[in-house]
C-alpha cells in the first residue's frame, strides 16, 4: 500500500486562455493539491482511491467577460483501476482508468423573467457536481535502484460552461467537456525503502476550451507497506 500528496502549479510558464471562439466563462485554480491512497491487489493489478483540491484564491482568469470570481474552491474524489505489464527488468507498461466526481464553483448571476418569487433571483456561487473520466498510458522505466522515469499520454474531460444564456432551470450550466489529450512525464527519486520524491510536467495537447502551458507537479510517495500477507502470485 502507498500514499502519495502532490501539488500542482498551472501558471509557471504562462496563465491559461480561453481558445478562440470558446463561450466559457472559467476561472483555473492555479494551485492544486491531490493525495491518493493504492494498493497492489496482485502482481499486475491495483486500485487507488483519490481526492482533488483546487483553490479559488488567486485563480487565474481564462476569460475576459467573467462576472468574477468563485467564492468556493474546486473539489473531487475518485476512484481509479490499474494494470502494470513488466516487459523486461527495467520496463514496465502501466495502464489505469478511473472516474472522479466534482464540485465545480460558479459566480452567478440569475435572473428570472416570468413567473418569479421572491427568491428567484440569485447572484453568488453555485457548486454543479458531475463525474468526469480520465485515463493513462505510459512506460515506466528503472533507470537506476534509485531512479524512475516514466512518460505517457491520458486523457481527462474538461469542465465547460457558457457565459450567458437562457434557460428554464436555474441550473448554471456547468459540465463535462472535451476529452483533452494530455502527454506527460516525470521522474521519481527514491530516498529510501519508504519515501521518494517525485516531479511531473504534463501538457494538454487539445486546448479545448482552455489552452495551457506545462503543468507542473511535485510530490512524496510513501510506502506503507502490503495489504495482504502473503506475496502477490
Amino acid at each position: 500500500m502507498d500514499l502519495f500528496v502532490g501539488k500542482s502549479l498551472t501558471t509557471g510558464l504562462g496563465s491559461p486562455a480561453l481558445t478562440p471562439g470558446s463561450e466559457a466563462d472559467l476561472w483555473v485554480p492555479r494551485h492544486q493539491f491531490d493525495a491518493s491512497l493504492g494498493a497492489r491487489f496482485h502482481r499486475y493489478f491495483g486500485a487507488r482511491v483519490g481526492y482533488r483540491h483546487g483553490l479559488s484564491a488567486n485563480a487565474a482568469r481564462a476569460t475576459a467577460f467573467s462576472l468574477g470570481q468563485p467564492e468556493k474552491d474546486v473539489i473531487g474524489a475518485g476512484i481509479m483501476l490499474d494494470a502494470r505489464y513488466p516487459a523486461d527488468e527495467e520496463l514496465e507498461l502501466h495502464v489505469s482508468l478511473g472516474a472522479m466526481l466534482f464540485g465545480i464553483p460558479s459566480a452567478a448571476v440569475i435572473t428570472c423573467k416570468s413567473e418569479c418569487s421572491a427568491s428567484s433571483n440569485f447572484t453568488g456561487t453555485e457548486y454543479s457536481f458531475m463525474s468526469m473520466n480520465f485515463g493513462n498510458l505510459s512506460l515506466n522505466w528503472q533507470l537506476l535502484p534509485t531512479l524512475r522515469l516514466w512518460g505517457g499520454v491520458a486523457i481527462q474531460n474538461h469542465p465547460t460552461n457558457k457565459s450567458s444564456f437562457e434557460s428554464d432551470s436555474p441550473d448554471t450550466n456547468t459540465k463535462p467537456g472535451p476529452v483533452n489529450p494530455i502527454v506527460n512525464a516525470g521522474i521519481e527519486i527514491t530516498a529510501n525503502e519508504h519515501l521518494s520524491l517525485t516531479y511531473q510536467f504534463a501538457l494538454p495537447v487539445v486546448a479545448a476550451p482552455v489552452r495551457y502551458y506545462p503543468i507542473a507537479t511535485i510530490g512524496l510517495r510513501g510506502t506503507l507497506g502490503s495489504i495482504l500477507r502473503r506475496r502477490p502470485e
